[in-house]
């Protein structure tokens, strides 16, 4: 059986191998929310109640989604750039 990814499974590797981490929390969140914290900063990412748009952003859509309006339609493969558009993102 292959292996299963983690949500953001990129993002979250580059995050660690930096020292910090991606940690998602529900209470306190109408849909939750994604919290970084690398080199001293940290960063709110708030779901819209179908995904995360500014991480989900730096994934690719899925083959034939032209438009991606659910996080379930971006593959686990990164955007060129999307681990420097993320640390830009933190600050």
């Amino acid at each position: 059986m292959p292996k299963r990814l983690r949500p953001y499974d990129g993002l979250r590797t580059a995050i660690e191998q930096s020292g910090g981490s991606m940690i998602f929390v529900r209470a306190g969140y109408l849909y939750g929310a994604w919290l970084v914290t690398v080199g001293g900063k940290r960063r709110e990412f708030l779901s819209n109640g179908s995904g995360f748009p500014e991480l989900d952003r730096l994934y690719v859509p899925k083959p034939g989604i032209t438009n991606p309006q659910h996080y379930s339609e971006y593959s686990q493969t990164l955007v060129h750039g999307a681990i420097e558009k993320f640390w830009d993102m933190i600050g």
